[in-house]
């Protein structure tokens, strides 16, 4: 009983973590778009590709690995962190003699000394890595909370002040260094941890052993996801990158938040259900429509308002955003069933195919990656939505077949979901309201979209919709 309040406990906190963290970046964000160009934002997208790929190869799937064990001895965290800190001193190193290249290879002036001074949070980051992990496993995520928030009102607060003094692309990089070093510090303050003076190979080789799979998948995922940073960067412009960089970054805000959310919870969840074949399927199924007509609403909604929403957030200089938005909104709508896809295959124990589907998916990306370049911005976000769509339909196959659900009828309960959504989403894009201000359009619209879901909902007596009345009730009679 104490076990399962602590794992609720832990959740709430995981969630309200999700919600603090992604919140406070989302304001401080829009302030900073006011201030600085889509060319300096792009300059900080071409400087997250090294960060990204650094803190994975760093990370090297480790904290998976250790989350997984039930005993972990002082020997085996010291020796990770041991690791972990030779492999970031080795790769800092690395950027930083081979940053003068970078430099003109993305042709933009003054890259090098960014590289050199950014990177330098994978080294910081190496000193609460271990914590962190000892946070998690201890589903201790209302320390981790207050830190995060703590660390990014400051660090947003110095970005704001150094963008405003005209720094440019500087403030973003101090901005994001020093959440860096904060966390780091209260992290060590908070939950100060002291390592062994002891390495042993052989607990790097027992984790491999756990994580290969997993960590290999995850390596073939971010190189994926980068890869599109890396081309848009070296064949578009800064002020293309940064376009991108921000429609990608407000498409995450509602996909990324509720795919964390509900990988956090469906994982242990159908992990407690394997063993019994008739209800995993059934939690699968309940999981799939639920999670599915919940980011289809809010993806579609988004798209619905997008001009608008964009305007009246970041200015007429990001329109160009737009349309970027608006696309890679299409793929946010498959984020949550991916995650449930994946998370099912690992609760099965099938390690090695989401290595074989994480292959798969990033060499059948490349082809898009090169038609894009030859042809324009839009060809290739077109492409990667497209591609997207056809990966989510593979990953459903696969697991459909693990839980007997056929990919015919995965298809037909998504259709018969969102069907009036998608109608709905179509019918405001043909409404024009430029006579009226973007707020009041914004408003309109919102309004029109959900007043037409809840009577399509209430009419086709939607299960979901019905689902959520029934926890509104519940919530309402137990509050009052």
């Amino acid at each position: 009983m104490a076990e399962s309040k602590s794992a609720r406990h832990g959740i709430l906190w995981g969630t309200i973590d999700t919600f603090v963290r992604q919140g406070v970046q989302f304001v401080i964000g829009i302030v900073l778009a006011r201030l600085l160009s889509p060319e300096e934002f792009g300059i900080l997208g071409i400087l997250t590709i090294f960060l990204s790929l650094s803190d994975l190869l760093i990370e090297s799937g480790f904290s998976q690995a250790l989350i997984r064990k039930n005993k972990i001895s002082n020997e085996e965290y010291s020796t990770v962190f041991y690791f972990n800190l030779g492999v970031s001193f080795i790769l800092y190193f690395l950027i930083f003699f081979s940053s003068d290249f970078f430099e003109v290879y993305f042709r933009v002036e003054g890259l090098a000394m960014m590289l050199k001074v950014f990177m330098l949070k994978i080294i910081i980051s190496s000193f609460y890595f271990t914590q962190s992990v000892m946070l998690t496993k201890s589903l201790d995520f209302k320390i981790f909370t207050k830190i995060t928030f703590f660390s990014s009102v400051i660090s947003g607060g110095l970005g704001i002040i150094l963008a405003y003094n005209n720094y440019g692309a500087w403030s973003l990089i101090w901005q994001s260094l020093s959440a860096t070093l904060l966390i780091a510090i209260l992290v060590n303050f908070f939950r100060f941890w002291k390592p062994n003076f002891i390495f042993r190979w052989i607990e790097i080789n027992n984790l491999y052993k756990v994580s290969s799979y997993l960590l290999f998948t995850s390596i073939l995922g971010r190189f994926a996801n980068e890869m599109n940073t890396f081309i848009i960067g070296r064949y578009f412009s800064p002020e293309t990158l940064g376009f991108y960089t921000r429609a990608n970054s407000l498409k995450n805000l509602p996909s990324q938040t509720f795919n964390t959310i509900l990988s956090k919870v469906s994982l242990p969840i159908l992990s407690n259900k394997q063993d019994d074949p008739d209800e995993l399927q059934k939690m699968y199924k309940k999981l799939f429509s639920t999670s599915f007509f919940i980011s289809s609403f809010v993806m579609l909604l988004l798209i619905s308002i997008s001009d608008d929403l964009i305007l009246v957030l970041l200015g007429e200089k990001w329109r160009g955003t737009i349309i970027l938005f608006q696309y890679l909104s299409i793929i946010g709508i498959f984020y949550p069933l991916n995650a449930l896809n994946n998370n099912l295959i690992i609760a099965r124990g099938k390690t090695r195919l989401t290595f074989k589907l994480a292959l798969f998916k990033f060499f059948t990306t490349i082809p898009v990656l090169i038609i894009g370049v030859l042809t324009n911005i839009n060809n290739l976000i077109i492409g990667l939505v497209i591609i997207s769509i056809f990966h989510t339909l593979i990953y459903c196959y696969f697991s459909g077949r693990i839980i007997n659900y056929k990919l015919i009828e995965q298809l037909t309960e998504m259709f018969r979901n969102i069907w009036f959504l998608i109608l709905i989403c179509i019918m405001l894009n043909f409404i024009n309201l430029s006579n009226m201000s973007n707020w009041s359009s914004l408003i309109i619209k919102s309004s029109i979209f959900i007043i037409l879901t809840i009577l399509f909902s209430m009419i086709l007596k939607n299960e979901i919709f019905i689902l959520f009345k029934k926890y509104l009730i519940k919530f309402y009679i137990s509050r009052f």
